[in-house]
């Protein structure tokens, strides 16, 4: 019987079902949670980590967009680079510089090669970090952000794209997450991206905190369940 070569046996893995069990752990575990982002983030990582291994982990490579194409996409993300929250890689071993670096200086000047190498980029969205609540400005941005480097790579690159996802956790303790108007805004980025769009999924799970405002910060302060 032949044996798999390890690339066949990487094109087997299935990425999407390991990547959205490490979600739906984390967001089951650590959804009812209060701390800062980079702390969700950790855990996020964590969890990623115990599906794919240390190895093939890491947050926030950096690319540089400034020398794309101007295009309304790329200025509705703005700024100059580009940081997806978390990444798994094709292969064990993490070699992530810097893509102005001196001594590992990307050949494209932007770092965007960087997604040859990786099976999944991420966005991590915590509703209970900010006061208000997420807002879905910010989760169009995370579709915008990771869609403006997948169009740019096919452009670029004749190799698979990696699986995108926008994760959103929708813990806040009063404003909920509106996920039809996000799921009605990746409609209508499709419809104008011909037959095969190549888009971001959203994937959302929401979390009810198990305290009472009151036995935080002590009365008197009306009730809410968090």
């Amino acid at each position: 019987m032949n044996e798999l070569s390890a690339d066949n046996v990487r094109k087997a893995e299935p990425v999407a079902v390991e990547f959205e069990a490490a979600w739906t752990v984390f967001a089951r575990t650590c959804g009812h949670f209060w701390a800062p982002e980079a702390t969700f983030q950790a855990w996020f990582a964590h969890y990623l980590t115990s599906q794919f291994g240390i190895d093939r982990v890491a947050g926030e490579p950096i690319i540089n967009i400034n020398g794309f194409p101007g295009s309304e996409l790329k200025a509705k993300v703005g700024g100059g680079e580009v940081r997806p929250d978390a990444v798994v890689t094709r292969h064990p071993g993490i070699v992530m510089p810097h893509y102005a670096n001196r001594i590992g200086r990307a050949s494209d000047e932007s770092g965007l090669g960087l997604l040859k190498e990786l099976a999944v980029i991420s966005e991590l969205k915590v509703g209970a970090t900010v006061q208000g609540g997420r807002s879905n400005k910010s989760l169009r941005r995370d579709v915008d952000k990771l869609l403006l480097l997948l169009e740019e790579y096919q452009a670029t690159h004749d190799t698979e794209l990696p699986l995108a996802y926008v994760c959103v956790l929708d813990n806040h303790a009063r404003r909920q997450h509106s996920g039809d108007e996000i799921k009605d805004y990746c409609e209508t980025v499709a419809a104008g991206r011909g037959r095969f769009p190549t888009l971001p999924a959203v994937v959302s799970r929401a979390i009810k905190h198990p305290f009472v405002v009151e036995r935080l910060f002590g009365a008197p302060c009306e009730r809410c369940v968090l």
